[in-house]
């Protein structure tokens, strides 16, 4: 697993950098199926996932 993040120090904080497009598409697709759940929403497989905004 070494490799997948990027790190980088400000001041006390630790900031964290997914090193690929692909980790960003799987964390989103995680956090969108935990809303799901948290929310009691169906999960629907058909069409494009929507991405978060920054």
């Amino acid at each position: 697993m070494v490799g997948l993040v990027r790190t980088h120090r400000e001041d006390r904080r630790m900031i964290y950098r997914l090193t690929s497009t692909h980790l960003v598409a799987l964390i989103e697709e995680a956090l969108g199926f935990a809303g799901h759940l948290v929310h009691d929403t169906p999960i629907t497989t058909n069409g494009p996932h929507p991405r978060r905004h920054r």
